[in-house]
């Protein structure tokens, strides 16, 4: 079912963090989903019909809550609902939605839970809180779980079915618990096989290893090399078929990651370790999924801004600007530190490689490439900054799209 901006007489909106908020943290103003509704909603309501408007809004979110009640307020009516604590408060945003639904105001009204703007958190609260009402009628209310589809222009609110939404999930699931035992039936026979291959191949290495110290003919030479070449191009034929049976499973297993909820995981590790540092975060992270195990992005960034808080005794300036392209998110780190000397950038990202003045292990940026690589990205050093250090990474996203709440 497809929802017009002028039907919405009652809706519940979760509001995510605009500039306003400060942080770093969300798009301009203008850009933030819940202002955009709410434009589509003023621009298109009967002003002689009452518009009823319920803000969901985190502590880190309520300077742009505030903002759109003023922006809003000479055409649609606000209920005030108190902030809740964090992202997270899964049960507050639940109780929120069910004492709208419950007040007496409400009898006999449709009103609409739209998750688009919010978090994870409150998408799941909103869901359940649709789900309850629809299951024990306990609400003289009828509520309607709604999302806006990425790109919308106008705006319209699609309603969420909840229980297709689950099966299709779980069907996906079992598409994929069937595909990953195809490849661990596929993974076994390989596995049998590499230990196969790869025992003759020891066996070549170390003859070809003991074969080279003989004297032979220069004809006897050229042959050895011969077979030496053969034989590395057949190891890494055999590795290279270990590796991609391995990492299609592991790709497989791995649900997306939200960015913004590992950005503010990120923030809040930064402020208790250097309170001094300050961290900018810049570009619009909402809706952005990308398939890795949060720890290795997590790690990826405490990397960087542990060399960046390094390089700046702690008291600088670090940047993340994040830009989301056609298939990948490109990443600028910077930092306002002295920069990296010419004769270290050749060997930056080699294990065991510090600094004259480092006090780390010289293993950070080596486990950060690794683990960009591994996804499929890249990160390479700007020798053209003259600021500090920059870094520019590519990660892929996610290729189901971006997420809708």
């Amino acid at each position: 079912m497809v929802i017009q901006p002028r039907e919405a007489k009652r809706i519940i909106l979760s509001v995510s963090p605009s500039e306003l908020d400060g942080g770093g943290f969300g798009a301009k103003f203008e850009k933030n989903i819940t202002f955009q509704s709410l434009s589509q909603i003023a621009s298109q309501k009967d002003p002689r019909a009452a518009c009823h408007c319920w803000l969901i809004a985190t502590k880190q979110s309520l300077k742009t809550a505030e903002q759109l009640r003023q922006t809003f307020s000479a055409c649609l009516n606000f209920d005030l609902l108190p902030p809740v604590d964090w992202i997270d408060s899964s049960t507050e945003i639940f109780n929120l939605v069910q004492n709208v639904a419950l007040d007496p105001i409400n009898a006999g009204q449709t009103i609409l839970c739209d998750c688009t703007g919010g978090s994870k958190a409150m998408s799941v609260a909103m869901a359940l809180a649709c789900s309850y009402n629809a299951l024990t009628l306990k609400s003289p209310a009828k509520l309607i779980l709604t999302f806006i589809p990425p790109q919308a222009d106008p705006i319209v609110f699609h309603e969420f079915d909840i229980y297709r939404f689950v099966a299709a999930e779980q069907l996906r699931y079992v598409n994929q618990q069937e595909r990953l035992a195809g490849l661990g039936y596929l993974a076994r026979p390989s596995s049998i096989l590499i230990h196969e291959i790869k025992n003759p191949l020891n066996l070549i290495s170390t003859a070809l290893y003991l074969v080279s110290d003989e004297s032979c003919s220069p004809n006897g030479k050229i042959q050895l090399d011969k077979i030496e070449r053969a034989f590395k191009e057949i190891d890494k034929v055999v590795s290279g078929i270990q590796r991609v049976v391995r990492q299609e499973a592991d790709m497989l297993s791995l649900p997306p990651i939200r960015l913004l909820e590992v950005v503010e995981r990120l923030k809040g590790r930064t402020q208790k370790l250097y309170p001094d540092l300050i961290v900018k975060i810049e570009g619009d992270i909402v809706g952005i999924q990308l398939r890795m195990t949060e720890e290795k992005l997590y790690s990826i960034f405490t990397n960087l801004i542990d060399n960046a808080a390094h390089a700046t005794a702690g008291a600088g300036t670090v940047s993340l600007n994040f830009e989301k392209r056609e298939n990948s998110l490109r990443i600028l780190v910077e930092d306002n530190g002295p920069g990296i000397p010419t004769e270290v950038q050749a060997n930056l990202f080699k294990p065991l490689r510090r600094g004259k003045n480092s006090s780390g292990t010289g293993m950070g940026l080596s486990i950060v490439r690794t683990f960009i690589v591994e996804e499929g990205g890249s990160i390479v050093l700007d020798s053209t900054y003259t600021q500090g250090a920059r870094f520019l990474i590519d990660l892929p996203i996610d290729k189901n799209g971006e997420v809708q709440s």
